[in-house]
């Protein structure tokens, strides 16, 4: 599954990245960004 998630404090940008099915938009995550872990809300899934 495909995960669109946008960063806590960084609203304008938002991630993909592969992730776990059981995902929805509002569940907050944990996501890679460069060499850090950011915390990141879920705003779509996609199948992929």
């Amino acid at each position: 599954m495909i995960i669109h998630a946008a960063v806590l404090g960084r609203p304008v940008d938002t991630l993909r990245y592969r992730g776990d099915a059981s995902l929805a938009p509002g569940d907050l995550v944990r996501v890679s960004l460069g060499t850090e872990r950011v915390p990141a809300c879920v705003v779509a899934t996609e199948e992929g």
